[in-house]
């Protein structure tokens, strides 16, 4: 910088590239076996360790052709506060008795960021038996309550 009738200055400007850093609390989510019609949620925390705020974008790798909706996200696409934490929601309610579901998701933000994940459950079904294989009320007049 040089300003006439002045002596020269220096001027020293320094910066610090910040990138989003973030990291996922598991790669795959597994809810194991779940009765068909229950419903169950876990729990997947996505850390932003950097010091700028992070927008992410979470998408299905594949669509499933079958298109099983047993498994769900409840938020797909937010903002991450720096040095912060961000929880979704896994939801699983299966809906066909001995169905494996298995979804794989791509999380995406600026910078190239791509983390996968994976989550999974078997739908079990229930269990029914008796105790006997047959049932002898006796003799019953017709009307009569036993």
């Amino acid at each position: 910088m040089n300003i006439s009738l002045e002596e020269s200055r220096i001027i020293k400007v320094s910066g610090i590239g910040k990138y989003p850093f973030i990291q996922l609390s598991s790669s795959k989510i597994d809810f194991e076996q779940i009765l068909v019609g229950k419903k169950e949620s876990r729990d997947l925390t996505i850390k932003n360790q950097s010091e700028v705020e992070v927008f992410f974008v979470i998408k299905k790798i594949q669509e499933d052709e079958f298109k099983d909706q047993s498994l769900k996200l409840d938020i797909l696409e937010g903002f991450i506060p720096p040095k912060s934490s961000f929880l979704i929601k896994a939801i699983f309610t299966p809906k066909i008795v001995g169905l494996l579901s298995v979804q794989n998701y791509k999380l995406e933000s600026p910078g190239g960021i791509e983390l996968l994940f994976t989550c999974q459950g078997y739908a079990k079904g229930f269990e029914v038996s008796l105790s006997s294989e047959k049932l002898d009320f006796g003799e019953v007049k017709i009307g009569e309550e036993i």
